[in-house]
């Protein structure tokens, strides 16, 4: 690995595709070469809840892109769900949960975070996008329409 290049500049490392088996080796490899090299993860498997002995070394990285797709199977039916976050410019660079029902072809924003949501936050937007078109939902308001509550 040539850490500089011709100009003087520091190199680039960019590690692809690594398993959680082998975070111990690229904890390694980038203490060895952060103070030489740019250094770039791409798909690794032990983002976003590594082991607790590496969690303060991967959140040292921040996070351009990310698509997590997710599924929740509901009572009366699916939706399918996915977090992302894409870097276009700081002031709207935020972690988005977008939904949609198994029909549907748009994508509906249901929520954003400056930082990573927790399952939490992550469950409660997508249950709260769809809470108002539940039919249960709509047939406790009529009743409480009826009774005047």
């Amino acid at each position: 690995l040539d850490h500089t290049t011709n100009g003087g500049e520091k190199a680039s490392l960019l590690i692809v595709g690594a398993s959680a088996k082998q975070l111990p080796q690229v904890v390694n490899c980038i203490q060895d070469q952060a103070s030489k090299t740019h250094v770039v993860l791409l798909n690794a498997e032990f983002t976003p809840q590594p082991p607790a002995a590496a969690k303060d070394f991967v959140q040292s990285f921040e996070v351009v892109y990310s698509i997590l797709p997710l599924q929740i199977q509901g009572f009366l039916g699916s939706k399918k769900g996915a977090v992302f976050r894409a870097f276009k410019e700081p002031k709207s660079f935020f972690w988005r949960t977008f939904t949609r029902e198994d029909d549907d072809k748009e994508w509906e924003a249901t929520g954003s975070w400056k930082a990573r949501p927790n399952a939490k936050q992550i469950e409660d937007s997508m249950y709260g996008s769809g809470a108002g078109d539940n039919p249960i939902n709509k047939g406790i308001s009529g009743i409480k329409n009826i009774f005047g509550r």
